[in-house]
């Protein structure tokens, strides 16, 4: 039973070192890139607005929000690397999986999910949840 038990867990960790990694190359690659091209098209537009004497405070709240969403993603991913190089027996690698690197995981979806909420369809890198639900392309 024990034999089973530890290669459940080391099963577990392997799948969760996969995708905290695949998460990791996703949100480099894909989700900070894209939501820093959103954010230089507020930071335009409010420039654009600003100069022909209008104020724009919500634009300039939203690029804020932006900016603020996109460091907190570069700070989640910088800590889920830090945390995914953890090695030890099986059970302090689930507990520190469980503690450390599924908490950070939930903390960048959240971040990407907000972004999602905010980004125009044509910068979000991904299909958005609309589209996976009620998507009728075949």
């Amino acid at each position: 039973l024990d034999a089973r038990y530890g290669t459940m867990v080391e099963q577990s960790i392997k799948l969760l070192r996969i995708e905290c990694r695949t998460l990791q190359n996703i949100v480099r690659t894909a989700m900070i890139p894209c939501a820093m091209r959103f954010q230089a098209e507020l930071a335009d537009t409010i420039g654009a607005t600003q100069g022909c004497g209008v104020e724009c405070p919500g634009a300039e709240a939203q690029l804020k929000d932006v900016a603020g969403m996109v460091e907190s993603l570069r700070a989640a991913v910088a800590k889920l690397e830090k945390s995914d190089d953890f090695h030890g027996d099986h059970g302090d690698e689930a507990k520190h999986f469980r503690d450390t690197v599924l908490p950070t995981m939930l903390e960048i979806r959240k971040l990407c999910d907000g972004l999602e909420k905010v980004m125009p369809a044509d910068l979000y890198p991904m299909p958005t949840y609309a589209e996976l639900l009620f998507s009728t392309r075949h």
